[in-house]
């Protein structure tokens, strides 16, 4: 039962790292002025909280295993 927990915060930590990782993107329209300063105010907070929830997030690689032929 204490599992579930768990497994919320690693998803909510791994969307938290991802989103801060794809945020970044959302800074460029801002720069040429294209979207509201509001929406850019909100922004900026709303990817500090992702840097950190998901700072401790450790993205697995699945190492590719050979093909058998």
């Amino acid at each position: 039962m204490h599992r579930l927990p768990r497994l919320v915060w690693t998803a909510l930590r791994a969307i938290a790292f991802w989103a801060a990782v794809a945020l970044p993107l959302a800074y460029v329209p801002a720069l040429v002025d294209l979207v509201p300063t509001v929406l850019v105010l909100a922004i900026v907070p709303i990817h500090a909280l992702c840097l950190i929830v998901g700072h401790e997030h450790t993205p697995r690689s699945q190492p590719v295993s050979p093909s058998r032929s």
